[in-house]
């Protein structure tokens, strides 16, 4: 049972991919919650979320597409293995881009006008998206 007196201590736990240190004074409730933590199956950090990628079947050289309304960003996935992200883009451009008759005209002639950014890995693209 936990009750409000504090506790004054020092602990680390370690919980595979996250290690909590406990140095100050902490309440016994906080102190019930760690503990229960020390037995929790933590996430791991290798197991990132995916992209849900909209295929472009009918590109020459673009492979799939993504749009980020939180960062207002296009992803584009190049049948070539490139991976660019282009900011400061709207949903309508997005639009635009997937239902366009020639999508690698349409990403010539607007989408890259925009500022963008090439990654190495989708990985690192997570992480820029918070994902």
């Amino acid at each position: 049972m936990c009750d409000p007196f504090p506790l004054y201590f020092s602990e680390q736990i370690d919980l595979g991919t996250l290690v909590i240190r406990k140095t100050e004074h902490m309440s016994r409730q906080s102190v019930c919650l760690f503990s229960q933590l020390q037995g929790a199956k933590m996430p791991r950090a290798n197991k990132l979320p995916k992209i849900a990628w909209t295929d472009v079947p009918d590109s020459s050289n673009v492979n799939s597409l993504f749009y980020d309304p939180h960062t207002h960003t296009i992803a584009v996935r190049f049948n070539s293995g490139g991976l660019y992200t282009y900011m400061a883009a709207t949903e309508e451009m997005y639009k635009n881009l997937l239902y366009a008759n020639s999508v690698g005209s349409y990403l010539h002639r607007v989408v890259k006008a925009l500022p963008y950014t090439r990654w190495e890995t989708e990985e690192e693209l997570l992480k820029y998206l918070n994902m």
